[in-house]
């Protein structure tokens, strides 16, 4: 499995994060191959996407999907924040899936951020850099940007807690990743919507 490929590689190079302090980049010669990779898959896949999806799709259903996409995260966000001993602020999370959820109809509408709860999103690369975790080797995955080795690795945990991992129809599955990829590919179309103001890592 590809993930699990990238999680070991990931601990191997976590390993010798010490010795990359010399070299912040030791892998810079696969990194920067990779990194033309994903850019040529932006210019010919995602940009056009993105660019019909912004002509075509209303303003106010685009924020829609960005609001639905981003409540699915406040679960998640809330189990790291409570990691991390900020307790006070993961409950508030978790009160802004449920109200977002219900009075938000399925977190279409942001209702919870004008009732005093912000949106937070934290991950498990976070909450193991608040452990006092190292990152590692900077690196750059394949699809998914510019990363190291530490977030590699917490991005395996991330995907148990991804609620769109949990749903059993790989059809369903594929085509909502589709849609959040390509409607977060739109928010950063612009003057300067290169590669390097995409943030892949967004995605997990």
């Amino acid at each position: 499995m590809p993930n699990a490929r990238y999680a070991v590689c990931a601990l191997a190079v976590l390993s010798t994060g010490c010795a990359s302090l010399a070299q912040p980049d030791p892998l810079e010669p696969v990194n920067r191959k990779i990194f033309s990779f994903n850019e040529g898959v932006d210019k010919v896949v995602l940009q056009p996407a993105a660019k019909a999806y912004k002509t075509v799709v209303p303003d106010v259903a685009q924020t829609g999907v960005n609001n639905f996409f981003s409540n699915w995260q406040n679960p998640w966000s809330s189990v790291n924040l409570m990691l991390q001993g900020r307790l006070g602020e993961g409950m508030t999370t978790l009160a802004r899936f449920g109200t977002n959820t219900t009075v938000g109809v399925l977190g279409l509408v942001d209702v919870a951020s004008g009732w005093g709860m912000p949106h937070r999103k934290e991950d498990f690369g976070l909450t193991l850099d608040t452990w006092g975790v190292g990152t590692g080797p900077y690196l750059v995955m394949p699809l998914f940007g510019p990363s190291n080795a530490r977030d590699v690795f917490a991005s395996q945990v991330d995907g148990l807690g991804n609620p769109k991992n949990q749903i059993s129809s790989v059809s369903v599955k594929n085509s909502l990743t589709a849609v959040q990829v390509v409607s977060q590919r739109a928010n950063y179309l612009g003057p300067a919507n290169g590669w390097t103001r995409w943030p892949w890592t967004s995605i997990c």
